[in-house]
């Protein structure tokens, strides 16, 4: 199918119209050639996958709202430390040892 000198798509169009001319020719009519092949499913799904696209974009934008307000939020007053500046210097020193002594 592929032919070196043409692209993936040009050599499926090159394809589709030889198998539609070959329907034509048995069929000894033209009138289905409209509803067979790659262009001819782009046509009928087009219009529905837009609708989902932007269904599905309205949505996702609006989570991502939410999301980002929650964030500022969190940002705008991060909660206050629990433990004293040793004891996270201390936690942090073991974690970053424990790291160390698995790699070598």
């Amino acid at each position: 199918l592929p032919d070196r000198g043409k692209s993936f798509a040009q050599a499926v169009e090159a394809h589709e119209s030889t198998l539609l001319s070959t329907l034509s020719e048995r069929l000894g009519a033209e009138q289905y050639a409209s509803r067979i092949g790659v262009r001819a499913l782009r046509g009928a799904l087009g219009p529905h996958l837009a609708a989902r696209w932007a269904q599905q974009l309205a949505a996702i934008s609006s989570a991502l709202e939410a999301r980002i307000s929650e964030t500022q939020k969190q940002l705008e007053k991060p909660p206050l430390a629990t433990e004293s500046l040793d004891d996270f210097a201390e936690r942090f020193s073991r974690a970053v040892h424990a790291l160390i002594k698995g790699t070598v």
